[in-house]
């Protein structure tokens, strides 16, 4: 036999065990499908409403129906005045959530892991996340209410002291300051939550042996449970710099 012959033998072979093992696990594919569907529904199909960024959209028209422009909208952006101050507040507002809201859920988890009583810990757990299930056009409704310079809270509390009140949501001084803080009151507790079930999967044998060596529950929070959930960190830092990546269109 070639060894041509044999090497298609041999990738035959190797086809013929993969479709087996296939086989043999389709109940495990098979849980696949609402996940893919979920990504193909949820995720990837809405990507075509991208085009849009390349013709001159009429809403009665749809996206198939309006003109194909090109690079035109690009390079309109570009030559704006507003331009760099835009991106200014997209690169900041980024660097904000990165620096700021990231490490937060991270100590938020370590403190609730030293918690002993469990309903205080799943309380203050409860309390956080919730948020999360939120739509922003909530979160807007109520910040914009809490920020109102007539009636607001925040406002009626600076009246009460003697001050002016301040139009938060206009004043460009406090715009990315805004922008940020409700982000991250919105998903701080819910990103907790990831570093929470990060910190149950290390082994509790680590403590126990740390404890007869005599470390206490701050070394061991050091010692074993920061280098336990460092692979999730680093995971989450990775995809958590793309995320953050939104552009905030105001001017500072």
């Amino acid at each position: 036999m070639s060894k041509a012959d044999t090497v298609q033998a041999s990738g035959l072979k190797r086809g013929d065990r993969r479709w087996k093992l296939i086989r043999g696990n389709l109940d495990m594919y098979a849980l696949l499908i609402p996940g893919i569907v979920f990504l193909l529904l949820f995720k990837y199909s809405p990507m075509y409403g991208v085009v849009i960024a390349f013709k001159d959209f009429n809403i009665f028209s749809g996206i198939s129906g309006s003109e194909w422009v090109g690079l035109q909208q690009f390079q309109k952006l570009i030559h704006s005045d507003e331009f760099m101050q835009v991106l200014v507040n997209t690169l900041l507002i980024s660097l904000y959530k990165i620096t700021i809201l990231f490490p937060i859920p991270i100590v938020i988890a370590l403190m609730l892991n030293e918690v002993r009583r469990m309903f205080f810990k799943r309380t203050i757990r409860t309390i956080i996340y919730l948020p999360h299930f939120l739509s922003w056009v909530i979160i807007s409704g109520l910040f914009v209410n809490i920020l109102s310079p007539s009636g607001g809270i925040v406002n009626e509390i600076i009246r009460s002291f003697g001050g002016e009140p301040i139009s938060f949501l206009t004043d460009n001084a406090f715009f990315r300051s805004i922008v940020v803080f409700t982000a991250g009151w919105k998903e701080i507790g819910w990103n907790a939550i990831v570093f929470i079930a990060a910190i149950a999967g290390i082994d509790q044998e680590q403590y126990e042996a740390a404890a007869i060596d005599g470390a206490g529950r701050i070394r061991q929070m050091f010692s074993i449970t920061l280098p336990g959930i460092m692979p999730t960190i680093m995971l989450c830092s990775s995809f958590g710099s793309a995320a953050s990546w939104k552009p905030e269109r105001s001017k500072s």
